[in-house]
């Protein structure tokens, strides 16, 4: 019951968030992620640098992605958490340079006939040494709440409210929309959000043609209207806004 409850209790606070956000231009999932990320990061570097769990995440993981590594200078007063992080992870990679110097050592002369003649390969370095072994756990949780708000976006679907907002946003990127078709493929609202994606992407291919058109010499008097910046528009529909989707997405 008290897990039913919870759920119940995210979906609403959930439904109001992206109700909220949808008034902003670009994927509102995408937005959410960006905000999601830098709350979980200052709460990683403010309230869980000593936690046991969290640093063995975080040994496993080799730290964070580039994408949230990078997004770490953003976060207030973050310096003191990343070096108490960090200083835990380069301990730990420090103690695998002895390994590392054992596998390097140059092989004789008649070892590398012998390498050459046969093709044969070395063995790999175990996994733990050859850089990242499981998932960034920023992207972990991105990936909790991603799925999270899609399930909220189909099941608000038919909402008059929701709806609305909806359909004066700029709707979801690419990515986003795959995901909700590969993991909603039963959901009785599905069709109608790739309907409505389907339309918009129409839309947009019919402003692209206007831009170029206006591209051309002969009609470049004619001033821009919303097709001006459609070129920019189709980038974020096909890969998502910029940084949201990093190397583990």
């Amino acid at each position: 019951m008290r897990d039913g409850q919870a759920r119940s209790r995210q979906r609403f606070v959930g439904y109001y968030e992206i109700l909220e956000i949808l008034q902003q231009p670009g994927c509102p999932i995408c937005a959410r992620q960006a905000t999601a990320s830098k709350r979980a990061l200052g709460a990683l570097l403010y309230e869980q640098v000593t936690d046991p769990l969290t640093r063995r995440h975080l040994l496993g993981s080799r730290g964070l992605c580039n994408w949230h590594a990078w997004m770490v200078p953003e976060v207030r007063d973050s310096a003191l958490g990343t070096a108490l992080v960090y200083k835990h992870l380069l301990l730990d990679v420090l103690k695998t340079f002895p390994v590392l110097f054992s596998e390097v050592q140059t092989p004789s002369r008649w070892q590398r006939l012998v390498d050459q003649m046969t093709r044969r390969q070395r063995s790999p370095a175990p996994r733990a040494r050859r850089g990242q072994t499981t998932d960034c756990p920023i992207c972990r949780l991105c990936r909790r709440a991603e799925r999270n708000d899609i399930r909220t976006i189909l099941a608000s679907w038919t909402d008059p409210e929701f709806a609305r907002a909806f359909a004066q946003s700029s709707g979801l990127c690419l990515p986003h929309l795959v995901a909700c078709s590969r993991s909603s493929r039963d959901h009785v609202n599905l069709p109608a959000l790739l309907a409505d994606h389907e339309r918009r992407f129409q839309d947009l291919a019919a402003e692209l043609e206007e831009f170029i058109r206006k591209c051309d010499y002969r009609y470049q008097r004619e001033a821009y209207g919303t097709e001006g910046d459609s070129w920019r528009r189709v980038l974020e529909v096909f890969v998502g806004q910029s940084g949201v989707f990093g190397p583990e997405r």
